[in-house]
């Protein structure tokens, strides 16, 4: 069982860190509170619902966002052009949390 800190699971869940403080203390993640830290338990087993849901829109909305800030320009005749190498490291890393989601059994 592998465990991230609030931080961390902050970035793999792409969520800020009030929506992940208040997951964790409503129990909607799974978390160990050990001293002043909670650990998060990385398992898209352990969502609920609301969680996964949430995810999920919060992925689209990234990618979407994450696009056209980071992948898309202007080119000289005024024509919205893609950096195709950025895109595809966008494409990756979100086609990893959609799999992750597709693939909980909630």
């Amino acid at each position: 069982m592998k465990y991230l800190t609030l931080k961390q699971a902050e970035e793999v869940y792409h969520v800020s860190h009030n929506t992940m403080y208040r997951w964790v203390r409503t129990g909607k993640l799974e978390a160990k509170h050990i001293g002043r830290k909670w650990l998060v338990i990385e398992s898209a087993n352990d969502m609920s619902e609301p969680v996964a849901k949430s995810l999920l829109a919060n992925a689209f909305k990234d990618f979407a966002g994450d696009i056209i800030a980071d992948c898309a320009y202007l080119d000289s005749n005024g024509e919205i052009e893609l950096h195709s190498d950025k895109l595809e490291v966008h494409v990756t890393k979100y086609a990893e949390l959609v799999t992750k989601l597709i693939n909980w059994n909630g």
